[in-house]
């Protein structure tokens, strides 16, 4: 973590709901808190899990601009080792109603010692919210003012 800047871990129901726009002000939401990372006020973590389970119609689309995120050191791309493996599992059994993907999320997010996990998961993740002690669990919300109200919105 760059030392002072809050990092946060994003599922990938917020990938898909900033290129989808399918959740109240997602895009919007997503957009402030992109333009806060490429500026340097924030990171943003995500696991490589988002590429396996991020199927929209526009794939290409979306991996060119992922990939132009993930070239900048406020974006971090966590790999899936042993290590987050094993602690996805053992989240499992802490919380039996954890399952597969989710637990590897959540595994990721404390591995890479995000603050908080975004999610727009409602039927799953964010049910977790208050039972989950490890991490703090939410959907994504931007509390910050624009610098520069008439800058140009992140490319979707």
């Amino acid at each position: 973590m760059i030392e002072g800047k809050p990092r946060q871990y994003w599922d990938t129901s917020v990938w898909a709901a900033w290129n989808n726009n399918d959740h109240d002000n997602a895009r919007e939401t997503c957009n402030k808190l992109l333009r806060e990372a490429e500026e340097g006020k924030l990171e943003i973590a995500l696991s490589t899990l988002v590429v396996a389970e991020f199927c929209p119609p526009k794939t290409q689309e979306f991996d060119d601009l992922l990939n132009k995120y993930l070239q900048r050191s406020q974006f971090i791309f966590v790999a899936v080792n042993r290590v987050i493996a094993e602690m996805a599992r053992a989240l499992t059994g802490k919380y039996s109603r954890l399952k597969g993907a989710d637990a590897v999320h959540v595994a990721t997010a404390i591995f890479s010692k995000a603050e908080v996990l975004y999610t727009y998961d409602d039927k799953d993740m964010l049910k977790f919210a208050p039972v989950i002690t490890e991490i703090k669990i939410s959907k994504p919300v931007w509390t910050g003012q624009m610098d520069n109200m008439f800058k140009e919105e992140a490319p979707i």
